[in-house]
């Protein structure tokens, strides 16, 4: 019964192909750590679970090939009760849940999925939320078997939902839409957070779910009440830019869809329209056409540079907001400054690490990256509001959307190329 060689005897047993002998060994070599205090627990605990999580994930797999499908669930359930990381765990409950739809029995592949959600709504799994992950698997079986057999997880989400309206929390609402992402009770909260951000006067957090709303739910009849909320959002910032871009987005999909706006109920067409030729947008979006030189010209602002050899204007792509519009920016290589053209004086410094290669205006923010970090600075103060860390070099970045995208290599296989996507309000 000593752990080590248990541990040992399980390894030759491995490597002599006898994976359910070793998984046998692996769960005595648990059971042993787990009545004792000795320091051997550190030393194989760890090792012992990573073998044994692999085992049984590798006699499901050999039993689902034979066709013995219920010794295949009963390995890959085990695999995933033992799994060391939150990684192996979502991969255990994803084979689990291809083998119960291999068996024609939907409910419980749904199930398997569900439960991975319920167990933590927040969990990230290789820089994706597993809500996204988990919503789309379980949408392609709805499709096919019926929504019937979601209606239990339908019923829970719904009492959940009336206690956290209770807490008035946009947090608790958020969570509830990320552990029922194909309910209509999280649907409900993840538009009811929004609306609470708003009112709380956090309109970047409200802007985000909105525009979540909007790509995850496109056929919800409460679509067209999120997009109103979201250009009446946008205009109270000033960012009719964006908003613009919006309206003809609808149009271009969907101008004949109806909206209320106010009280009226308009299509989408007469809506964007309204809008579009208003003063205050022709005023806005005419700010650019105006932006030509004109003479007489004069000197705004003069400034010696000490602390770097050398710089040049920031290179920045999109339109700039009108609350930076009293702003110029530099460019010292892995060193932003910016400075206020109103006193002629430096108004902040932010130091990234690494050479510039993207820089962009998104509403009333800056996106800016190097090749390894992608981050969201104030314009006005310069502050980072959050960053993002590549484990590999980043290249070719776009804004699109509410995404900024980019090209990199696979940490484990640099041969293989893909595109990133990160959301421009959180950060992942």
């Amino acid at each position: 019964n000593h752990p080590a060689v248990l541990y040992r005897a399980a390894l030759r047993m491995l490597q002599g192909g006898k994976t359910e002998e070793a998984a046998g060994l692996l769960e005595k070599v648990l059971t042993t750590l787990s009545q004792t205090s000795s320091p051997e627990v550190e030393r194989f605990g760890p090792a012992a679970r990573s073998r044994l999580h692999g085992a049984w994930m590798a006699v499901g797999q050999q039993a689902a090939v034979s066709g013995d499908l219920k010794k295949a669930a009963a390995s890959f359930q085990r695999a995933r009760e033992i799994a060391p990381t939150s990684s192996a765990r979502v991969t255990a409950t994803f084979r689990l849940s291809e083998l119960h739809l291999a068996g024609k029995n939907p409910a419980l592949a749904v199930g398997a999925l569900q439960s991975l959600l319920e167990s933590d709504p927040e969990m990230v799994v290789e820089g994706m939320r597993l809500t996204d992950r988990v919503r789309e698997k379980v949408r392609v079986i709805l499709d096919y078997a019926g929504r019937d057999l979601y209606l239990p997880f339908e019923r829970r989400a719904g009492e959940n939902l009336e206690e956290a309206r209770r807490t008035g929390a946009p947090e608790k609402l958020i969570r509830i839409f990320r552990a029922f992402p194909n309910s209509q009770a999280g649907e409900l909260a993840l538009l009811e957070a929004a609306s609470l951000y708003g009112r709380a006067g956090r309109s970047e957090e409200e802007m985000a779910l909105l525009r979540q709303f909007i790509r995850d739910f496109p056929d919800s009849s409460r679509r067209g009440e999120a997009e109103v909320s979201l250009i009446r959002t946008l205009e109270s910032k000033e960012s009719h830019a964006a908003a613009a871009m919006l309206l003809r987005k609808m149009i271009r999909e969907e101008g004949a869809r109806q909206v209320v706006d106010g009280g009226r109920t308009l299509s989408v067409k007469e809506f964007a329209r309204l809008r579009l030729e208003s003063e205050v947008y022709r005023r806005a979006l005419s700010v650019r056409a105006e932006g030509a030189l004109k003479p007489p010209l004069k000197n705004v602002l003069t400034h010696l540079e000490k602390a770097f050899p050398e710089g040049a204007p920031l290179l920045l792509r999109g339109e700039a907001p009108a609350s930076a519009s009293s702003r110029a920016f530099m460019n010292y290589g892995g060193v932003i400054k910016a400075f206020d053209l109103s006193t002629g004086r430096e108004a902040w410094t932010l130091r990234l690490g690494g050479t510039i290669r993207f820089a962009s205006w998104h509403e009333e923010s800056l996106m800016v990256a190097t090749d390894t970090l992608l981050g969201r600075v104030d314009p006005t103060g310069g502050r980072l509001e959050w960053k993002y860390v590549s484990p590999m070099p980043m290249r070719g970045h776009a804004l699109v959307g509410n995404h900024v995208c980019f090209l990199s290599v696979e940490p484990e296989r640099p041969d293989v190329a893909g595109i990133s996507a990160v959301e421009v309000s959180r950060g992942m």
